[in-house]
């Protein structure tokens, strides 16, 4: 849903709004996508993109009157999408919810109970802060930040991190031998 905006460089013939923005068009869109936060930031964008072709000089009214109907269309398909949102199951909205927040990487397949002894050390190692800028101060919370980032749940990790200390010493230091030997491969690379 982006403007073509070398038609307006190299114009062939007056173009108007509708040579750009058709509502239904859009709605096309919106239907071929099955995740409601999805549709919605479709027609966000259509509403951005629309507002930016308003700014060209040569808008007159029938094309200001279009922008203007575009636009209401496209809010209101976005109030319907809020109600949608809004009164459908919690689980099913808190997973809609969690869709934004998620980002695109992944752990790594058996790599979890690694990962949360990498990531308690360095709570233990007061690595982390709040937006305030305090000391975090609370483990869960800190796990809890790193799951929405990689997808995973860490609520227990303080059984798994307690299961990890029946292993033998060796066993159980495996992963931060691994970071070791990896910060000392990069230190003599870039040293040499």
């Amino acid at each position: 849903m982006y403007i073509d905006f070398s038609k307006y460089v190299f114009p062939s013939t007056e173009l108007s709004f509708d040579d750009f923005f058709s509502f239904r068009e859009t709605t096309e869109i919106v239907e071929e996508e099955t995740d409601l936060l999805k549709k919605r930031q479709i027609y966000i964008t259509a509403i951005i993109e629309s507002d930016k072709l308003s700014i060209i000089e040569n808008f007159d009214e029938q094309d200001k009157q279009m922008h203007l109907t575009f636009n209401a269309k496209c809010k209101k398909a976005i109030e319907i999408i809020d109600f949608q949102l809004q009164h459908m199951p919690k689980q099913i909205a808190e997973e809609e919810n969690n869709k934004l927040n998620q980002g695109t990487l992944k752990l790594a397949s058996n790599k979890k109970t690694d990962f949360i002894k990498i990531i308690s050390a360095l709570y233990d190692a007061r690595m982390f802060e709040t937006e305030k800028g305090y000391i975090a101060s609370n483990k869960q919370v800190v796990m809890d930040e790193f799951g929405k980032l990689l997808g995973e749940n860490f609520k227990s990790y303080s059984t798994i991190l307690s299961q990890s200390k029946n292993a033998e010493l060796n066993s159980f230091l495996k992963p931060f031998k691994e970071l070791e030997k990896r910060a000392k491969d990069y230190y003599e690379k870039e040293n040499k």
